[in-house]
């Protein structure tokens, strides 16, 4: 049975992975929501006062609880009854790893961009590690067959193949020169899924939204 959710605002940034994750899984269950622009590096007392650690997403519920972290949040979904993950323990288990990889992709490019712009001089060792991370992960995806379970599940994405999709087009925006669609085409194809999605293409980032 799902439970009522009376979301109030979803703070964001057009470009956060993690803010598109909640944003596109709250649009495809059709969920109401607000959303309220966030700047990070630059935080609002408002924004402060919903969540003091300054990270996007945050989510404000009218009966004044603070929901933050993204994961923390669709697990609170999944909590009210939003059936994000499979019913079965194991695959549910199978599929929440999944899904951490890809969580795991979308901090790599955070991290590669922090590196580049906010340092006056980028530290070599930290890019080529950031690098090397990015293409050990995308490996390791291609590795568990992204035709099939854990990314599909009853004919559709997971929540695993949502959060990837996510998190490829995150790493074609950050890290392009990694060029992932040529190294790991079997990839490609979760990605032509999610971009069939309008919640999908509503959330992309500006950037790829203009190409």
């Amino acid at each position: 049975m799902i439970s009522r959710i009376d979301l109030g605002q979803l703070y964001l940034t057009p470009r956060s992975p993690f803010a598109r994750r909640v944003r596109t899984t709250l649009m495809r269950y059709e969920i109401p929501f607000g959303e309220t622009e966030a700047t990070p590096f630059e935080p609002s007392a408002d924004f402060l006062k919903q969540n003091p650690l300054g990270l996007v997403p945050a989510v404000t519920l009218k009966n004044g609880q603070v929901w933050i972290d993204s994961a923390a949040i669709l697990e609170n979904l999944w909590d009210l009854g939003i059936p994000i993950w499979p019913r079965d323990v194991q695959e549910r288990i199978a599929v929440r790893q999944a899904s951490v990889l890809a969580e795991g992709l979308m901090s790599l490019g955070v991290s590669y961009y922090l590196e580049n712009n906010m340092r006056k001089v980028a530290d070599p060792s930290w890019v080529e590690d950031y690098d090397a991370t990015a293409l050990r992960t995308l490996s390791r995806i291609q590795e568990l067959s992204p035709s099939k379970f854990p990314w599909w599940v009853s004919g559709d994405l997971s929540q695993a193949g949502w959060d990837l999709g996510v998190a490829l087009e995150y790493t074609t925006l950050r890290m392009p020169h990694l060029k992932w669609a040529e190294k790991f085409p079997d990839l490609k194809a979760i990605l032509d899924r999610c971009l069939t999605s309008k919640a999908f293409l509503h959330t992309r980032p500006p950037e790829l939204k203009m190409g």
